[in-house]
């Protein structure tokens, strides 16, 4: 769970920047003490502007490269392709657009036990019709 930025062009020389609530569910598989393959699935908020409303989700895997500093500590990088999806809707008028584009982040994860760590993580995706997301997040993970 985290915060989302949704920075979109609101036409007649407007931006719009907001943030909202994101959250995500992922899996994935260490296939190498530094090397991983995540899918997630992330719900990157929503922005009303007067009587327009944003709304974002994305569909991502990623490959995730860590680096342990310490026995508890891990640094880590993620690059992946996401399948993005932005709706636009007003009173009379309702548009979306789905397109893969790229995502790139980095985080830390430290490990509480063996199996459970918590990490915060910053992602950036690639922008999609002039609108650019990012997000915070901080949240768990279980290894088995």
């Amino acid at each position: 769970v985290g915060s989302s930025k949704i920075e979109a062009d609101a036409g007649n020389g407007f931006d719009i920047s907001k943030t909202d609530t994101t959250y995500s569910v992922f899996g994935g598989y260490q296939f190498h003490p530094n090397f991983a393959a995540e899918v997630a699935y992330r719900d990157l908020g929503k922005v009303d502007n007067l009587d327009e409303r944003y709304k974002a989700h994305a569909i991502q895997a990623s490959l995730v490269g860590s680096y342990a500093v310490s026995n508890e500590v891990s640094v880590f990088g993620r690059l992946g392709v996401a399948s993005l999806k932005i709706e636009d809707s007003g009173p009379d008028f309702s548009d979306s657009v789905r397109k893969t584009k790229a995502v790139f982040g980095v985080g830390a994860r430290y490990a509480v036990t063996k199996e459970f760590g918590i990490r915060g993580e910053y992602n950036q995706y690639s922008k999609l019709e002039g609108v650019k997301l990012s997000t915070w997040t901080i949240g768990g993970d279980y290894r088995f």
